[in-house]
């Protein structure tokens, strides 16, 4: 685990998070992932779809409740949060979720949703001045306020939940794929107006994204995930231009860069195994080019690597055994 130079703001220790199926056995979603967040840092979590990015999110906002493990604010425990029931205290915490035209009550006005906010978190009276001043924060007029849902595009409803996780005057958001669903155009003004809120605010910021460039643009740091697991983690520099990981290595080269040398993006060869059933030792070692015995036998653990942060794997940390390797 990556311990952050500064004092953590948030802390996730070997949190666990379990799916139950019927007919098959339980997914467990997140496998102990245990790392932390620095205040004012921003954090970008990275890996292929079902690799328990979303969950390792709804964990940290309390949304997704832990089979084992914590996470902790502050150094104060995150509550899971009920519907009937209230948490004892509201933590400056936030969530943007990825879907802008699913987050809004279609039959609400906005002015009203903001609202509702302002009032629950108990940060001022719920009026038109500070909701105005809200909604030209994020780039709309104060005017939008008395407007529904419906009337607005996709990427000015994702400026509206910022706007609304903004209202509780949070000290971190939790972005889960919040440009995924936009357009090209979209993509890029929210991406630079949640860069400007943490620079402008102070708010940390952890975002999660499966596109690479707009966490290499963003973010300060990477942490990547595999089947429910942390593999590697890093200063953003370090990881881009020196990823250790094999896992890494292969999100990278499927990246397309557009260099004019006409390279293509190599996709990484096999599919992700069924969470349900993870396989033994190293979780990517059924797919991983450098896999030897010991990654079939027993998980590697984290270990610090040149350059910063640090990488769970038995290759990179065992020179002799990664001469010797045994092509998968």
């Amino acid at each position: 685990m990556t311990i952050s130079p500064a004092a953590p703001l948030l802390q996730v220790r070997d949190a666990v998070v379990e799916y139950t199926r019927t007919d098959r056995p339980a997914v467990r979603a997140l496998a102990g992932v245990s790392f932390q967040v620095a205040e004012g840092e921003m954090v970008g979590v990275v890996g292929e779809s079902g690799c328990g990015k979303s969950t390792l999110a709804r964990a940290m906002t309390g949304l997704a409740p832990l089979a084992s493990g914590e996470i902790l604010f502050a150094g104060r425990p995150v509550e899971p949060l009920r519907r009937r029931r209230r948490p004892a205290r509201l933590l400056p915490l936030q969530m943007i979720f990825q879907d802008p035209y699913a987050s809004l009550n279609p039959r609400r006005r906005i002015s009203a949703q903001l609202a509702d906010v302002i009032r629950a978190t108990g940060k001022g009276a719920p009026g038109h001045r500070p909701i105005g001043d809200l909604l030209e924060r994020v780039g709309l007029p104060a005017a939008a306020a008395d407007r529904y849902p419906h009337e607005f595009s996709g990427g000015q409803r994702q400026r509206i939940a910022i706007a609304r996780a903004l209202a509780t005057q949070p000290s971190l958001i939790v972005a889960d794929e919040p440009v995924s669903a936009l357009d090209a155009s979209a993509q890029a003004q929210v991406a630079t107006l949640l860069r400007k809120i943490a620079r402008e605010d102070g708010v940390t910021l952890v975002l999660i994204s499966h596109d690479l460039a707009v966490v290499g643009a963003l973010c300060d740091r990477v942490v990547v995930m595999y089947l429910g697991e942390i593999v590697e983690d890093g200063p953003t520099e370090r990881v881009w231009h020196a990823p250790r990981h094999p896992y890494t290595q292969s999100l990278l080269r499927a990246v397309p860069v557009p260099d004019g040398t006409g390279r293509k993006p190599m996709a990484l060869a096999g599919e992700v195994p069924d969470p349900g059933r993870p396989p033994s030792g190293c979780r990517f070692h059924p797919r991983c080019p450098l896999a030897m015995d010991p990654c079939r036998e027993e998980a590697p653990s984290h270990g610090d690597v040149d350059g910063g942060g640090s990488v769970a794997c038995w290759a990179v940390h065992s020179p002799e055994a990664r001469a010797n390797a045994i092509r998968a």
